[in-house]
């Protein structure tokens, strides 16, 4: 074997070694919770609070970005709408996500409005996330709600929002969560949500409208 030989044989091998560094560091290849990778669906089911019972459909255009179809049903009330979700790579292993959720729910008796009229709620939240071992991962986080209804500000009386009076009740409020994820396939993933709502540094009291001022999920997620 001549010294060109060698020579190439050796370059072969550190370009391999290197296209397989690169592809790992795109990120891990357990299941994903929330990027099913690009052009692939994913569904998912949860159960909690407020939430006792969600599910969504989602899309991946790419890599680091989905939106989800997303469907949710409270003790009272329904709702539906949107979760863009998008994800920067830090380090392998170690991420940041930012997901927005964007919920619409109709006009009910249920509703947490006075009068029963249908409401909006986005609650965008950024989490830095942690790859651990093979299969689990980690993250702390934090966001925002704002919710909103929408009134009829000619026909509907005042309404009270921290004691003072106002024509379109509306609210803000901040939030701390964390969760974990494990994989239990190369497609399937069962995942756990907890957090606090606020507002500013204490917990959110009477003026938050989701019922007790904290959320839990648990739920699976799998990869079509």
């Amino acid at each position: 074997m001549n010294t060109h030989t060698i020579r190439a044989a050796f370059f072969l091998a550190i370009s391999a070694i290197a296209r397989a560094s690169r592809a790992d560091a795109a990120g891990p290849t357990q299941a994903d919770p929330l990027f099913p990778g690009a052009g692939r669906f994913m569904v998912s089911g949860a159960t909690g609070v407020p939430f006792i019972a969600s599910a969504e459909m989602a899309y991946a255009p790419s890599r680091g970005f989905a939106v989800g179809a997303l469907f949710v049903a409270t003790p009272i009330v329904l709702g539906a709408g949107l979760r863009p979700r998008g994800a920067l790579l830090l380090s392998i292993g170690t991420r940041l996500v930012l997901s927005a959720p964007i919920l619409y729910y109709p006009a009910t008796t249920g509703s947490p409005i006075a009068g029963g009229e249908p409401w909006f709620l986005a609650q965008p939240a950024l989490r830095l996330e942690k790859q651990l071992g093979t299969k689990a991962r980690a993250y702390l986080g934090a966001g925002a709600i704002a919710a909103v209804g929408v009134v009829d500000v000619s026909t509907k009386p005042a309404y009270q929002r921290g004691g003072v009076q106002t024509s379109m009740p509306w609210g803000i409020w901040n939030t701390f969560n964390g969760g974990v994820s494990l994989a239990i396939g190369s497609d399937t993933t069962l995942f756990g949500d907890i957090g606090l709502v606020m507002r500013g540094a204490r917990i959110a009291g009477g003026e938050w409208i989701g019922g007790p001022p904290f959320f839990v999920s648990m739920g699976i997620a799998r990869t079509l």
